[in-house]
């Protein structure tokens, strides 16, 4: 704060006080002067009438025009009643002429003063609103002269330094800056300020600074610096703001944002942005990088995210928005397809939030989109993979009770075939023979049973059979790769493919078929593992079968341990035949069983490097 001359203060009180306590002083004031001149011999009538130029010139400054104009008729009476109201009787004239002269003079003096007292008013009362505003402001306000002495120092600037005004004002403004800066401070900031103060611009430059509290506390400031130099003096006003909170805000939130930008970056999710007011639409970048689309490529409209919707999305979602906004349902989170730029559609999750104005009344909705697509199918191959392992294992059992089988018909063909020679040799004279012949009937009809029952059990397991539909192969092999990656079966090695465009659709259960094809890409990838080898490649390929053009060729061919030779070659779709060091040895027997079942053929080749391929076929819809 500034500091306020007696004077001034005296002058200002006065200037608050009632017309009548002024018309009181101005009154006093003539009186003083009449005592002055009555009781003080050495003024003569002459200089008397000073002390009453004193008197009214005081009253006038002091208290006024009016007051002044109240001492002048108060200086004239006391002057003729006390003064000159012998020279009236013995020369009147010269007593008339002193009052027209004292009274001229006094109007004089009453107009020079009162534009003296009106100049000087203002300029005190402009200090006054100077000094109340600067006491008020938010932000610290230091003044300082030439020699860098403070001359004002507001009650923010006491906040901000820990120090009064009183300890301040007269003070280096060096004692609130750190010693390594105020070489810069007095060569740059206060050399800058001095040569483009505020006459010459007028936005002062915002400069970054480091302030110093009384107890030792450096902390960061904003400050701006304007000159003003008058003939007198130059000073320099200082307006300081403590930005220490800011910057640790601003740093909170440079690393929330950080953080938001690398969740976004992470999750892939796209925010959007919808004005209910104006019906603008705003999509981030990611938004559109969702669909294929760059950030200038894809306008930010409703009908152009309205036409890209699905067709069977559009109706539920627009309902749902419509909804959502008029509270009908309490939020809005939707799975939805939209139309990707290479002609795909990609499942979207979105969820979004209103804001609302001061009445309730919604104005914008916010929300964010995630990509869901590969979780979509994800979720559609493990339910599709269940399916498969279910017939799978049925097809396993199937195939296993016909190993069984086939195992127990020769000893059970042969029991059968002993028992009935017994019969017959007992039949032609053995002791006891009716016991022998029943005990002998018995077995074989035990054998014969036992024979049903498998039979039986083999009726059971293909009871209902396979479902059979018409499949695109192409997009059957996709899946099965798809599946295999899901799994983590692929490792280091490479999976390729060269599939034939514009193949027929083909006869047959689309879960047989995949399940076959999984198996084969599976035992590729664990021959290649079994070789030792850190590269290897399994291809499969799709064509038109070159002996019947009927059925499609499905070739998986791998660089894997491959067999031993041709005999080994023969056996590798039997029962239980296996070259892996774990496993039962029914995949590519259960592969054979479902590829004959629909019609097809499977054998195996031995590769001219190394590895095998194992081709199978499986009849079009229609001739090709």
């Amino acid at each position: 704060m500034t500091k306020q001359s007696i004077t001034q203060s005296a002058f200002l009180y006065l200037d608050t006080q009632p017309l009548l306590f002024h018309y009181a002083l101005a009154m006093v004031t003539v009186i003083v002067a009449l005592l002055v001149t009555l009781n003080i011999p050495i003024i003569g009538e002459r200089t008397a009438l000073m002390l009453f130029f004193f008197a009214i010139i005081q009253s006038t400054f002091w208290l006024g025009r009016n007051p002044g104009i109240c001492a002048i008729v108060l200086s004239l009476i006391a002057i003729n009643a006390f003064i000159l109201f012998p020279i009236w009787a013995s020369a009147p004239y010269d007593a008339f002429i002193l009052n027209a002269c004292f009274s001229i003079l006094s109007v004089v003096i009453i107009a020079t003063t009162n534009l003296h007292r009106r100049s000087t008013t203002a300029l005190w009362k402009s200090q006054k609103r100077y000094s109340e505003i600067v006491e008020s402001a938010r932000d610290a306000i230091i003044t300082i002269d030439a020699n860098q002495t403070i001359l004002v120092f507001n009650l923010a600037a006491e906040d901000m330094f820990s120090c009064t005004a009183n300890d301040a004002i007269g003070k280096p403004i060096e004692c609130f800056i750190p010693k390594c800066l105020r070489f810069e401070h007095c060569c740059t900031h206060l050399h800058a300020s001095g040569y483009t103060g505020s006459t010459n611009h007028k936005t002062p430059e915002l400069y970054a600074m480091t302030g110093l509290r009384t107890s030792g506390e450096k902390f960061p400031i904003e400050a701006t610096i304007s000159c003003c130099e008058t003939s007198s003096r130059k000073t320099f006003t200082v307006i300081l703001r403590d930005v220490s909170e800011r910057l640790r805000t601003q740093a909170a939130l440079r690393e929330s944002e950080a953080q938001l930008a690398l969740v976004v970056e992470e999750v892939k999710a796209g925010y959007w942005d919808w004005d209910l007011i104006s019906h603008t639409l705003y999509f981030s970048p990611e938004w559109k990088q969702q669909i294929g689309m760059d950030e200038k490529e894809m306008l930010n409209s409703w009908e152009e995210w309205g036409n890209r919707l699905h067709p069977d999305d559009r109706e539920p979602v627009l309902t749902a928005i419509e909804n959502y906004v008029a509270e009908r349902q309490p939020v809005f989170d939707m799975e939805f397809r939209l139309h990707h730029q290479d002609g795909s559609y990609r499942w979207i999750h979105s969820r979004g939030g209103l804001l609302r104005d001061s009445n309730n009344h919604p104005y914008r909705m916010l929300g964010i989109n995630l990509d869901i697509t590969d979780y979509k199918k994800a979720k559609e191959l493990n339910l599709r993979r269940d399916l498969m392992e279910q017939a799978f294992r049925l097809y396993v059992a199937s195939q296993t009770a016909v190993a069984i089988a086939h195992e127990m018909n020769q000893p059970l063909t042969a029991l059968s075939s002993y028992i009935d020679l017994a019969l017959t040799l007992l039949q032609n004279g053995n002791q006891d023979p009716p016991k022998l012949f029943h005990i002998l009937k018995n077995c074989s009809s035990q054998t014969h049973r036992a024979s049903e029952v498998i039979q039986q059990l083999m009726n059971v397991l293909h009871k209902g059979g396979a479902v059979i539909e018409t499949i695109d192969i192409n997009h059957s092999i996709l899946e099965a790769i798809d599946f295999i990656k899901m799994n983590g079966y692929l490792g280091v090695f490479k999976l390729e493919r060269a599939l034939a465009d514009g193949l027929p659709l083909v006869v047959a259960n689309g879960l047989q078929v995949q399940k076959i094809l999984t198996i084969l890409l599976q035992n590729g990838l664990e021959s290649m593992q079994e070789s030792g080898r850190n590269t290897g490649t399994v291809t499969v390929t799709s064509r038109c079968f070159a002996d019947d053009p009927s059925m499609v060729h499905v070739t998986v061919c791998d660089t894997g341990i491959g067999v031993k030779d041709t005999a080994a070659l023969k056996l590798i779709f039997q029962p239980f035949y296996t070259t892996k060091s774990a496993g039962l040895g029914m995949g590519l027997a259960v592969s054979r069983a479902l590829i004959e079942a629909h019609n097809g053929k499977i054998w195996v080749e031995q590769n001219a490097g190394f590895g095998i391929s194992i081709h199978f076929t499986l009849p079009f819809v229609y001739e090709y």
